[in-house]
């Protein structure tokens, strides 16, 4: 390619013609138009020299509604995630028996620490369900001598 040499003659080369022309005096009446227009424009928030603002209440009430409806989901959401069980027997009973029965089978709690921790109010009317045991001094020394051996619980 080429470069061209002289490149400024060719520009001056090119006649120039008066396409655009101003309306006379237009320029003198320019800065008197500007500041009419602005003397003539609502004042500001930002430039508030004690004159009223004028507030969109319908804006403003839509605004409030839409942080109060935010505000009511949340408050929604959080009262279901932490809406808590009313006792212990209530999560007791979600977890599986065979859950709890293996929990108990490894821990270090003795079946007598156990039973200690329990109360007849735990049990609530399954108590009186259940039949009344009574047995003779003989036959608990011959129990207590069978459960003596010690306990191997089966796989589960």
């Amino acid at each position: 390619m080429k470069k061209q040499k002289n490149t400024p003659n060719k520009l001056n080369q090119i006649p120039k013609k008066e396409t655009f022309k101003a309306p006379d005096g237009y320029f003198n009446a320019l800065s008197d138009k500007v500041m009419k227009r602005i003397s003539e424009e609502k004042p500001s928030a930002e430039s508030n020299t004690g004159k009223e603002v004028k507030v969109d209440w319908r804006y403003v009430a839509g605004v409030a509604a839409s942080i109060a409806l935010i505000v009511v989901a949340i408050i929604s959401w959080l009262g279901e995630e932490l809406e808590q069980p009313t006792s212990y027997a209530s999560i007791i009973e979600e977890i599986p028996t065979t859950e709890l029965v293996a929990y108990l089978e490894f821990s270090e709690l003795s079946t007598d620490e156990i039973i200690g921790e329990l109360k007849s109010e735990d049990f609530g009317e399954e108590v009186d369900k259940l039949p009344s045991l009574q047995f003779e001094e003989e036959e608990i020394d011959a129990l207590l001598e069978m459960y003596e051996e010690p306990y191997e619980p089966e796989n589960i």
